[in-house]
Formats: structure tokens, C-alpha cells, sequence
């Protein structure tokens, strides 16, 4: 792979087979190092970013802090011309569900609450609303989502009665896993028995 890589370092998808040779621990070269090759190739290359993503789940030896930073790192790329800051949001999806699906609530809560992130999914949400402002009423339940899982109860329910009936939709309740009466009724910190 690092032969191919050297004969041809413009192809972005040697990049995402790297990144999963470094997680095995069979490369010289690390995720990250994998990662800005396939970047370097092709900036949009989608599947690099889910790769490394994925590796930075606990299960893999990742953290929740580590898979926020790169969606972070994501958004402070400016390119919302592009899907690469929205892996800010794949990040916030996929740590709401492996912190419920692993019973990991508190370091889920832990790492969500880190001010950069916040700051983070309001730079990503204000970057495509800006190129495409038809989005930005769709944004309401990702900022309710965030603050609910991260502790921040009264936010996420003043956030939730900003919006109107028909931006709660259903689906995007179950997708991160929200209850809209049990938000409402919030007194306390959020359980996973939702």
C-alpha cells in the first residue's frame, strides 16, 4: 500500500485503505498521517473521513474527544461548499449512538459538553445556512439533539420551544433519540431510558 501510495499519491482512496492497515496496527504510517494523504489527494473524499471516524470509537482504542475534534477540525476547514464540515454532525450522530448503544452516557455527556464543539456545530449550522439559507430552519432539532445529550437540559428545552409543530419532525426525534414531552418536562439531567 505505501508502494501505491508513492507510485500514486493522487489517489485519494489509497488514503482510506491506509487508514484501516494503520487501525490493524500494520503501517508505518499512522490514521491521521493516512488521513491528510487522501485529503491531500481529494479534499471531499468522503469515505476517508468516515473511515477515521469510525477508528476513533472507543471500541477501536479512540475516544469520543478524539472523533468530536475531528469533526471539529472539519468545520475550522471554512468549506461549506463542500460535505467536509457536515462531518461535525456524522461525529455528534454517531457518538449520541454509541454512547447509548454502549451505556457510555457519561463520557458521551463529557466529551458533547466541551465548548468547542458547541461553537463548532454553530459555525457548521451558520456556514450552510449562509450558502443555502432554505437549510437553516432544518437545523432547530441538530442544536435541541446536541445540547439534550449534552447535559444542557434547559437549553435543549428552550431550544425545543423555539420550534414550531412541524419542524419536530418524528424522525429526526427517534434518529437522536429524543422525546419531546420528556425534554419539555425536563428537570434533571437526561437518562438513557429514552
Amino acid at each position: 500500500l505505501g508502494e501505491a501510495y508513492r507510485l500514486h499519491p493522487q489517489e485519494p482512496l489509497l488514503g482510506v485503505m491506509g487508514i484501516k492497515v494503520a487501525n490493524a496496527g500494520t503501517s508505518q504510517a499512522t490514521v491521521k498521517e493516512w488521513l491528510q494523504r487522501s485529503v491531500a489527494a481529494g479534499f471531499d473524499c468522503m469515505e476517508a473521513y468516515a473511515s477515521a471516524r469510525n477508528f476513533q470509537l472507543p471500541r477501536w482504542g479512540g475516544s469520543y474527544v478524539a472523533m468530536l475534534a475531528l469533526g471539529c477540525d472539519c468545520v475550522d476547514t471554512g468549506r461549506f461548499d463542500t460535505p467536509v464540515p457536515w462531518n461535525l454532525i456524522d461525529c455528534l450522530t454517531d457518538v449520541i449512538d454509541d454512547g447509548h448503544g454502549a451505556e457510555n452516557l457519561d463520557e458521551m455527556r463529557l466529551a458533547l459538553a466541551a465548548p468547542r464543539v458547541g461553537a463548532a456545530l454553530e459555525t457548521c449550522l451558520a456556514g450552510y445556512a449562509k450558502l443555502d439559507p432554505s437549510t437553516a430552519g432544518n437545523h432547530g432539532i441538530l442544536r435541541v439533539a446536541y445540547l439534550w445529550h449534552a447535559g444542557k437540559t434547559a437549553e435543549a428545552r428552550s431550544e425545543l420551544q423555539k420550534l414550531s409543530a412541524d419542524k419536530r419532525d418524528t424522525g429526526l426525534a427517534e434518529r437522536y433519540r429524543l422525546d419531546y414531552a420528556i425534554i419539555l418536562g425536563a428537570a434533571g439531567t437526561p437518562t438513557g431510558d429514552f
